[in-house]
């Protein structure tokens, strides 16, 4: 398996300090494990849709602020997928999901349709 992959466990959104991978830079994760700590559960969270109306009252940033302070219910895929929107600032946005083994590619691996999921939403997100 390459290096920096994982088959279980929590996934974070990473982001290369320096340079690519592979070209002596270092992933980190986006989340300390004290910010981790402070992610309320998935459990918890609200999933629906927010009205094209109530939508226009507010600017892109505070809609999207609206999924990570919990003010705004989740898509729907989010629930599906199991993951959650965490952090939102103007241009970034931070995205956690715990793949289960209903998200494994015959390999026995997450399947990559799971991480492009992921990346499609947080990198729509943050425009």
């Amino acid at each position: 398996m390459p290096h920096g992959w994982v088959r279980t466990g929590t996934y974070f959104l990473m982001a290369a300090r320096s340079g690519w991978p592979g070209s002596g830079a270092t992933l980190s994760p986006i989340l300390t494990p004290r910010e981790k700590a402070s992610v309320p559960p998935i459990a918890d969270r609200v999933y629906g849709t927010v009205s094209a109306a109530r939508q226009k009252e507010m600017s892109g940033l505070e809609f999207v602020q609206g999924f990570a302070n919990r003010t705004l219910p989740l898509n729907t895929i989010a629930r599906t997928l199991g993951y959650d929107v965490i952090e939102a600032e103007n241009g970034r946005v931070v995205i956690v999901a715990e793949p289960d083994d209903t998200l494994l590619n015959l390999a026995g691996t997450v399947h990559g349709g799971f991480s492009a999921t992921l990346l499609d939403s947080c990198m729509g997100l943050a425009i």
